[in-house]
């Protein structure tokens, strides 16, 4: 977002995006822009009808994005801002995850605030971002996503791959770009990958959601995605969060999960299963379905129809409802200096290029792909060590057998934590109304401190950590802590019962495991401590659990029960010199593509896979955020999504 968004480095944004998912991370690359992040943790808008947007108003946020499924429910229930709510420094909001509908962005701009961006964003766990994109000085159309980012080639195929428009189709992206994952985790030879993504069309991703372009706007719709939020008995959740519970369920070989919406507006979830050879979908099989997802959620989780058919769709054709394709002119202005067109005329001057339109400089970017992300590079002035020999490498016939930036030794968290001044980084708040505030000086110590500990303790290159919380700033202090020493950062999302955590736990198979022990959310508990023993005694691979207490006397809790734990304060102190001092925080230098996070998606249907993302993930980001979104060192950005966007 960073070039299509146009945020400043006196932006602030607003997330609430949990550990372990990929818009957790993605909001990480704020900090890269120094922008201000504004952590939520909790559910504000449960408060009080006005409790999101007096929050939005308070902290000046400038970017927000929020689920489809959240704005729907904002209308039905009211949720607009008050009289004297102004919102007089949000610039952009985004909404996406689900398809976008035409009074999704009609509530926004007569109910929330009249005549500022409002667009469609379209991304995926898969690639830690988007593949869209916005610009300021190009038309907006209600309901279409506006442009595809810079670098991405979005097309619609037919299902014999051809190229298709003013149809819909499968959508795949045909360029090769840095979001891609290096691999997936523990998928030796590539053969998950490839039978994921690249079976049903040669050499172009796909991940089976279908969209449409608009042949007189260039703009895309997204019809149906791969997977889905689903409502059902006031409980939003995901449709992985059912498969998570189920994935072990012996007579089960496939399945997916999806939401039906009736003409009132109420939803309800239906769990489509196919069984093995010689099952037959009966009462002794949907009661184990029924008593899997008890175990890790609550009743409102099962499915309201459980029903058994021949086979899963690869595509989400049959199972969604088409949206009107009306569409309207929202936004046609013209936003001087923004920061996508400065890199813009660098460009031209640079290559002898003339750019009339946002289209042209895209099309230059796809054609030109590996000059594109040099010159994103040297725009925001990437930090390394040793140069790189040349922007790309092909190494393979398919778009993700690219290696970025061959030659260059750098580091992820040390691009992140490149500002080290009093400006603010994160303003942590909570449902109780508590806040925080911690400068890029601040935070940078932090690191320093939890890097050294991490060492102290035995952490090397190639070590996995695992994080279980909620959205905190000791999850961002970890996570740049283990990047700077090459190990690699990931874990289950935060309202995962023990069974699915402990699922994670085995695949990941961490050294090490931070997490808290309760955290909030629309006003009710959840004692993750209780849940700790269940999650790791058996688990020989962790040889250390580190508890952050989150209460006043939590320090006073007994935790003799969690095997190789200790609370955060007996951890931190190990990395202390005897003096007292902190030692230095070093940035070990690596490639491009050394592995840093491990992010688990539901991806299409059935069990969760494990997506590992490398450190030069943070230059799409700088794109997105920097240029899309033109955020800067004036901006506020919004984190607060509790446990997934998709659970909204």
């Amino acid at each position: 977002m960073a070039v299509s968004s146009r945020l400043p480095n006196d932006s602030a944004y607003f997330t609430f995006q949990p550990v372990g998912w990929n818009l957790w991370n993605l909001y990480i690359g704020n900090l890269m822009l120094g922008s201000s992040l504004l952590l939520y943790d909790g559910c504000p808008y449960y408060l009080s009808k006005t409790a999101f947007w007096d929050i939005m108003d308070k902290y000046k946020v400038t970017f927000a994005f929020i689920v489809t499924s959240v704005i729907d429910a904002f209308e039905k229930e009211d949720i607009v801002p008050a009289p004297d709510c102004k919102l007089e420094h949000l610039k952009l909001l985004s909404i996406g995850a689900s398809p976008v509908k035409l009074q999704n962005i009609d509530f926004i701009l007569k109910k929330v605030k009249p005549d500022f961006l409002v667009g469609c964003l379209y991304g995926a766990t898969e690639v830690i971002g988007v593949f869209s994109g916005f610009d300021y000085n190009s038309p907006v159309y209600s309901s279409e996503i506006q442009c595809p980012a810079l670098g991405v080639d979005i097309r619609i195929f037919d299902d014999k791959g051809n190229s298709i428009v003013g149809k819909s189709g499968e959508l795949v992206i045909a360029t090769p770009t840095p979001s891609f994952p290096v691999c997936l985790w523990n998928d030796e030879g590539g053969s998950k990958m490839q039978d994921t993504y690249f079976s049903k069309f040669p050499n172009v991703w796909a991940q089976s959601d279908e969209a449409w372009i608009d042949p007189k706007t260039r703009g895309i719709i997204i019809i149906g995605r791969s997977d889905c939020t689903i409502k059902q008995h006031g409980q939003r959740f995901a449709s992985e969060d059912i498969y998570w519970a189920i994935h072990d369920i012996e007579e089960i070989a496939d399945s997916i999960c999806v939401a039906q919406v009736n003409d009132r507006g109420d939803s309800r979830a239906i769990l489509f299963v196919k069984v093995k050879n010689g099952h037959i979908l009966e009462k002794d099989i949907i009661c184990k379905i029924e008593e899997n997802i008890l175990k890790e959620f609550t009743i409102f989780y099962i499915p309201k129809v459980i029903l058994q058919v021949k086979d899963i769709p690869t595509s989400p054709k049959g199972f969604v409802d088409i949206i009107s394709t009306g569409t309207r002119q929202i936004w046609n202005k013209k936003v001087p200096g923004t920061q996508m067109e400065k890199l813009r005329s660098i460009i031209q001057d640079k290559y002898g290029v003339k750019f009339e339109n946002y289209w042209d400089f895209h099309e230059w970017s796809i054609k030109n792909y590996s000059q594109f992300w040099e010159e994103v590079w040297n725009f925001y002035e990437v930090v390394c060590s040793k140069p790189y020999d040349q922007p790309s490498r092909r190494i393979g016939d398919r778009i993700i057998d690219v290696e970025w930036f061959p030659g260059a030794e750098l580091n992820y968290a040390e691009n992140i934590l490149r500002y080290r001044d009093d400006g603010v980084a994160l303003i942590c708040v909570d449902e109780d109304g508590k806040e925080l505030k911690v400068t890029f000086a601040q935070m940078y110590e932090e690191v320093r401190l939890y890097a050294a500990a991490f060492k102290k303790i035995g952490l090397q290159k190639g070590d996995r950590v695992a994080c279980y919380m909620s959205n905190r700033r000791e999850a961002i202090y970890s996570m740049l802590a283990v990047a700077s020493m090459g190990a690699m950062f990931g874990g289950p999302l935060p309202f995962y019962g023990p069974k699915a955590v402990a699922a994670i736990m085995n695949i990941m198979k961490p050294k090490f495991l931070i997490t808290v022990d309760i955290f909030q959310f629309n006003k009710r508990e959840f004692n993750t401590l209780d849940s700790l023993p269940e999650i790791v005694n058996d688990q020989e691979f962790i040889e250390k659990v580190i508890i952050i207490p989150t209460r006043e006397g939590s320090k006073l809790k007994d935790i003799s029960s969690v095997n190789n734990s200790c609370f955060l304060d007996e951890f931190l102190k190990r990395g202390r010199n005897s003096d007292g001092n902190i030692p230095e925080l070093v940035f070990e230098q690596f490639s491009f593509n050394q592995p840093v996070f491990i992010n688990f998606t539901s991806g299409t249907t059935g069990f969760p896979k494990g997506l590992v993302h490398s450190a030069g993930t943070f230059l799409p980001l700088l794109r997105d955020f920097g240029l899309h979104c033109n955020l800067d060192r004036t901006s506020v950005t919004l984190a607060m999504q509790p446990a997934s966007i998709k659970q909204l």
